[in-house]
């Protein structure tokens, strides 16, 4: 967790040395920085959430162990999570070199290449942490599996959500950092460090009507600038969503299959105990009626989805997440540095 922050503070301390303090984008470089520190962290936390849900879900059903065994092998083996994120790494920071462009902010060529080894290094503990939070979402299919066959029940239901949304949390915070990082790096290396002059084009000018300053976006040369920053920040927004939302989608249609059948079963036995209950009816009857209402009642609260979104509140953090880092990186951390460094 340490490494990337020592690493681009030895980076501040060479510019500064060799003369280049006016080569430190503070702004963009915290924004990575955060970023690839994140990375690090963002990749223990699901590990200690994975052993510590094991634990409390062995503690409930010992069946399950095994299953824990087969999954603590695939979501954490090593060839995924240490090749494949090392040659995304390398392929990221080769394109540029490759590309035949000059895309040096910095004025010095060495430094240049330093700052790449710098964000090789960054690119491969944010891919790392991508890879297994996408490796996580297997948790969701195989345990939901075990819902939807009823080996699990609706205490070991609430555990499972708990421990998704706690997870889908934590990728939301990754998406949404990965996301400003992507941005930060085109301001970067594409102004140098400037401000990015499509803010004009999405700023309301008083005077001018709302149409006419749509016509002039579509027009403006950064208009697919400004179409790539909308597409970019509202990925982000419903990416968490998706997150968690989508590896249950097989589940959900298994347990709606489940439910439709013992709804239909449930209605004719209520239809046939209706039908029962003529002027001669007994007591067994009416206790039969109330029986067949009771089992119907219970059946249409009969949960579709292996797990709960954790309420409106868990919905809320989920969407705001990205929004609030948005907010904190424009204009919290902006003011700060300003009054920092003026």
């Amino acid at each position: 967790m340490a490494f990337m922050p020592l690493l681009w503070l030895v980076s501040v301390f060479l510019r500064r040395f060799f003369g280049l303090s006016n080569m430190i984008f503070w702004s963009d470089e915290l924004t990575i920085l955060a970023t690839f520190t994140g990375g690090g962290i963002f990749a223990l936390l699901p590990v200690r959430l994975f052993h510590q849900f094991e634990a409390e879900l062995v503690a409930l059903k010992p069946h399950v162990a095994p299953l824990f065994d087969d999954l603590r092998r695939e979501l954490h083996h090593r060839n995924g999570l240490v090749f494949f994120p090392l040659g995304l790494a390398a392929l990221a920071i080769g394109i540029r070199y490759f590309n035949g462009d000059d895309f040096n902010p910095f004025a010095a060529g060495w430094f240049d290449y330093f700052y790449s080894v710098y964000l090789f290094l960054g690119f491969f503990f944010i891919l790392n942490t991508t890879t297994l939070c996408a490796r996580y979402t297997g948790i969701a299919r195989v345990l939901g599996h075990e819902v939807a066959e009823g080996r699990l029940g609706r205490q070991e239901m609430r555990s499972l959500s708990r421990f998704y949304l706690k997870i889908a949390v934590i990728a939301s915070f990754h998406f949404a950092l990965c996301a400003l990082s992507v941005y930060a790096l085109y301001i970067i290396y594409t102004y140098s460090g400037n401000m990015w002059p499509g803010y004009r084009l999405i700023r309301f000018v008083q005077g001018v009507p709302l149409t006419r300053q749509l016509v002039n976006v579509t027009r403006d040369p950064l208009f697919g600038e400004v179409v790539i920053f909308f597409a970019l920040y509202g990925s982000v927004s419903i990416a968490p969503i998706v997150y968690f939302i989508f590896p249950q989608w097989e589940v959900h249609r298994i347990l709606v299959m489940r439910k439709e059948c013992l709804l239909k079963k449930s209605r004719q036995m209520l239809e046939i105990a209706e039908n029962s209950l003529g002027p001669n009816a007994t007591g067994a009857d009416l206790e039969n009626y109330s029986r067949c209402v009771a089992i119907l009642d219970s059946v249409e609260k009969i949960v579709e989805w292996p797990f709960e979104i954790g309420g409106k509140l868990g919905t809320i953090i989920l969407i705001g997440i990205p929004s609030l880092l948005v907010l904190i990186k424009e204009v919290f951390l902006e003011a700060f540095l300003k009054f920092l460094i003026g």
